[in-house]
């Protein structure tokens, strides 16, 4: 069980029908704007329509809500304030706009104060916060960074979970009267002669009645700069594996290696352990570490790849049994917890590891997502910058 869990209850904020309805708009039109074509992917070539747009964009909903509902009304004095998002529509490479910050400034009452201004390209305005939002899944496993200039920006970064079914409270409800349900309901005089073991199941109706699409938990307000120097740099095409699953394991029948965990990592700044070139097939001229492989006409093929750092809190309780390409058998001598899941004295561990290929990426920052907690925090710095502005408007 993973003891790290973002479940803060006065940090997590449901997300009703009307906290998504200017996001819903725009992207509708960010859809029509596509005129004939689908919405091509940065790493594929699929296509996708307003289903899968929706799925792309659907991040931009919890930047107002964790604002509205969980930064400003504790700093507000009374006012009504609240975030203005960026619903302009440009061409963020950086020869044309660039790229706005995802809070482009406040209302405060009826006040309008801009953190960004555009002449001829995004600039930001003297002495106001350059504030990103970085959302990720409840199910992703780590959290990246690409850095476009995010260097001194603040970085709020939120755990989503939307309803698998967030969109039906946004269609006509009409479509869902029960008129249409009887039409559809099919005859089964005439199409089932024996359902005995109930393999075929008569359609139901669709619930409309409730109106919370998800909800947004508050994880984390650093700096950009900040997570980038505790996370994992991956430079331009090499690929990053992260620390996937760790389970209980079998007693193993033969015991063929006994090493020290601490013999294939080292402890870093951040109180975290990363990897040496035990754990890889070995380190390049770069000194990029690699995994080698066999093809089967016998050419060996090497792969450029980081594993994420990880946390242990007393790692020389922690023996290495068994070594694969994508997994470590563990024995503890005494109990100790690896990146939040307890592990107990004299149990065996399976920690197995996923990797994404990145051959064709530029460089990007990684970290596991269970360890933003040993991010620095600047949330003090930027609430206490954002309430001096809501109190000088």
């Amino acid at each position: 069980m993973n003891t790290w869990l973002f479940d803060d209850k006065d940090r997590t904020f449901n997300i009703e029908k009307e906290d998504a309805i200017k996001a819903v708009y725009f992207i509708c039109r960010l859809t029509q704007n596509q005129g004939n074509r689908g919405m091509s992917g940065v790493l594929s070539t699929k296509q996708d329509l307003i289903g899968g747009i929706f799925d792309r964009w659907i991040n931009i909903i919890p930047e107002s809500i964790v604002f509205n509902k969980g930064i400003l009304p504790k700093i507000s004095n009374g006012k009504k304030v609240e975030v203005i998002t960026d619903y302009y529509s440009y061409d963020p490479s950086s020869d044309k706009a660039g790229i706005a910050p995802d809070v482009i400034g406040l209302r405060i009452n009826h006040n309008i104060v801009p953190f960004v201004q555009f002449n001829e390209k995004w600039c930001p305005v003297n002495d106001m916060p350059q504030i990103e939002l970085k959302t990720f899944k409840k199910t992703d496993y780590m959290v990246s960074l690409r850095n476009q200039g995010y260097d001194e920006k603040y970085l709020v970064m939120v755990q989503s979970e939307f309803r698998v079914d967030y969109l039906i409270p946004y269609f006509d409800q009409s479509i869902f009267n029960d008129s249409i349900y009887n039409e559809m309901k099919i005859d089964d005089s005439k199409f089932v002669i024996s359902n005995n073991n109930h393999f075929l199941n008569e359609l139901e109706k669709v619930d409309i009645s409730n109106n919370n699409i998800g909800k947004v938990s508050l994880i984390k307000i650093t700096r950009a700069d900040a997570f980038m120097r505790s996370a994992t740099h991956c430079e331009q095409g090499v690929s990053v594996e992260w620390l996937k699953k760790i389970e209980l394991a079998d007693c193993p029948k033969s015991i063929k290696m006994s090493i020290p965990l601490s013999s294939l990592c080292f402890k870093n700044s951040y109180n975290l352990y990363t990897f040496n070139e035990k754990w890889y097939s070995g380190i390049n001229e770069e000194g990029i570490p690699y995994r080698s492989t066999k093809k089967r006409n016998g050419i060996i093929e090497n792969t450029k790849v980081r594993t994420l750092d990880f946390y242990v809190d007393d790692i020389d309780a922690i023996e290495v049994i068994r070594m694969a390409k994508y997994s470590l058998t563990i024995r503890a001598s005494k109990d100790a917890v690896i990146n939040g899941v307890e592990i107990k004295k004299d149990n065996y561990y399976l920690l197995s590891y996923s990797c994404l290929p990145r051959e064709n990426s530029g460089e990007e920052y990684f970290m596991q997502k269970d360890l933003i907690c040993f991010v620095d925090s600047y949330e003090k710095e930027l609430t206490d910058k954002l309430e001096a502005i809501v109190k000088n408007n």
